[in-house]
């Protein structure tokens, strides 16, 4: 089972993944009880009901918001399980680029531009979505990922085009120091 608010506390640059169900929200701890995350109009503090506005969102807001506020009721917990993979980025890098996009509209698409890839990101400087990863795999319709394959979804049926995603818009630009 997923940790409570009793269980963990979470430290700054800390990827926060939220329960929602049949999907996780993924959020940024940039200190102070706050954090930052990538909200289409569903993810928003008292957003939406209909969780499937979403997946038609072509554009996301970067959000501070509380902790508390975003988790709501969900479960949730800390998750640097990428850290295994990739090393993570300083913590004041993560934190300093987190904050400065707040604010900013991005492209968003709940297949190659989520808030899981957008957190990820962040802290890695690796834009990857393993819950889309797992959903591929457990489908069975593509092993590979992500960049131009085709995957079949059948419940669906279309086919979703993966694409390396471009995360800048107007003035807004998320530029991230290595």
């Amino acid at each position: 089972m997923a940790p409570t608010r009793r269980d963990e506390k979470p430290k700054a640059g800390d990827c926060i993944e939220i329960f929602r169900g049949n999907y996780q929200h993924w959020a940024l701890d940039v200190g102070d009880g706050c954090v930052v995350h990538l909200a289409p109009p569903c993810e928003a503090p008292g957003g939406a009901a209909n969780k499937m506005v979403s997946v038609l969102c072509e554009k996301a807001l970067v959000q501070k918001n509380g902790l508390w506020d975003v988790v709501g009721n969900h479960e949730w917990r800390v998750n640097n399980d990428l850290d295994k993979k990739y090393e993570h980025r300083p913590v004041q890098v993560i934190v300093r680029d987190a904050l400065d996009v707040v604010g900013c509209e991005l492209p968003y698409n709940v297949v190659t531009r989520n808030c899981e890839h957008f957190v990820n990101e962040l802290r890695y400087g690796k834009a990857e979505s393993r819950q889309i990863i797992r959903h591929c795999l457990l489908t069975q319709q593509s092993t590979t990922w992500p960049r131009h394959s085709v995957m079949r979804n059948q419940r669906l049926g279309t086919a979703l085009r993966f694409s390396e995603a471009i995360i800048s818009t107007g003035p807004c630009t998320l530029e991230m120091a290595v």
